[in-house]
């Protein structure tokens, strides 16, 4: 289950063994504070229909509070969340995505 309202996000997912529980909260950091709800990375391109997939950040770093669960053992803790949303027609065959976070400014 994955449900959204606002700024705010509720995660609890299960894969294999391991259980995901996660509350997402404002404020988010949108891709650019100027257009909040309807700038994203694509830009100009998102508007031409030259792109078979797409995809809007809807935050770099929200606060997060989360609880991960593998048989008896939990993890609690808190982090920064990156929300995104893809879609589209298609998506490539190939596909690479790669993230890292750091502490500014050494990010």
């Amino acid at each position: 289950l994955i449900a959204g309202s606002g700024d705010e996000l509720f995660a609890d997912v299960t894969v294999g063994g391991a259980r995901l529980v996660a509350n997402v909260s404002a404020p988010r950091v949108p891709w650019d504070p100027r257009a909040p709800h309807t700038a994203g990375p694509e830009g100009w391109l998102g508007r031409t229909g030259l792109l078979p997939c797409h995809y809007y950040v809807h935050s770099f770093a929200s606060p997060t509070r989360y609880e991960l669960r593998r048989g008896r053992r939990r993890t609690r803790g808190t982090a920064s969340a990156h929300v995104e949303r893809n879609y589209g027609d298609a998506f490539p065959r190939g596909w690479v995505w790669a993230q890292a976070s750091a502490p500014a400014p050494r990010a």
